[in-house]
């Protein structure tokens, strides 16, 4: 189950630790499923981490690297 409120408080972290402007979080939150892939896309994010709050991809891709 996605639970919305903590999907947009992982947006709010990467708009913020990346210094977006606001407008890419209101993209995102509010463009549904195609909004948060573009939104990831562009930036450069986990979907599984935006969505399910999972980090264990992005610690894996990190340690290939």
């Amino acid at each position: 189950m996605i639970e919305r409120a903590a999907l947009n408080a992982r947006l709010e972290v990467i708009v913020d630790a990346l210094g977006l402007p606001y407008s890419e979080y209101e993209s995102a939150a509010n463009g549904g499923g195609n909004g948060i892939l573009s939104f990831a896309e562009r930036h450069g994010q986990s979907l599984d981490w935006i969505v399910f709050g999972d980090v264990r991809p992005m610690l894996v891709r990190g340690k290939l690297s």
